[in-house]
């Protein structure tokens, strides 16, 4: 269970459902994007190049890189476990990268000046409620009507 920000390569905001994959930039070739990343967050674990872990007490989680078949990176994805404040890691690292990050709870994108931490919050609510009902307490009611496959927790 995780909350995920998806990256993208774009200095244009396009609405979440019209977004096409393979019309969006990339991010250039993995290890040039390994270094544009380490830069600004040095502690990231890259023993895995494409599944890195971070546990900075901001962040604990991954980030998940797509590299296609021309060894080009042409996806990103903060997942997050937990953290005080992982909002901190992700804006900076999008801010200082020009690239664009999309809180896949909300579907918005994230202002990476002030950053809307209602999607964080939404799925450490979650998180609570599944633990709560894990450990034999009565949660709250989860609906998934109407709902799209990535707001399962809303």
């Amino acid at each position: 269970m995780s909350w995920d920000i998806w990256v993208i390569n774009s200095v244009e905001e396009i609405p979440f459902d019209d977004i096409d994959e393979d019309k969006l930039d990339d991010f250039g070739e993995l290890d040039i994007l390994i270094e544009k990343i380490s830069k600004l967050v040095p502690e990231i674990d890259w023993n895995d190049k494409t599944y890195s872990h971070l546990d900075n007490g901001d962040y604990l989680g991954h980030i998940w890189i797509n590299v296609n078949e021309y060894n080009r990176c042409d996806s990103l994805m903060f997942i997050v476990y937990g953290g005080d404040n992982p909002l901190k890691t992700i804006t900076q690292v999008c801010q200082e990268n020009n690239w664009l990050a999309i809180d896949t709870v909300t579907g918005k994108y994230l202002d990476l000046l002030s950053p809307d931490d209602s999607g964080w919050k939404q799925f450490q609510d979650f998180r609570k409620t599944i633990h709560a009902k894990v450990g034999g307490e009565s949660p709250a009611t989860i609906s998934m009507s109407n709902k799209k496959w990535w707001q399962f927790w809303k």
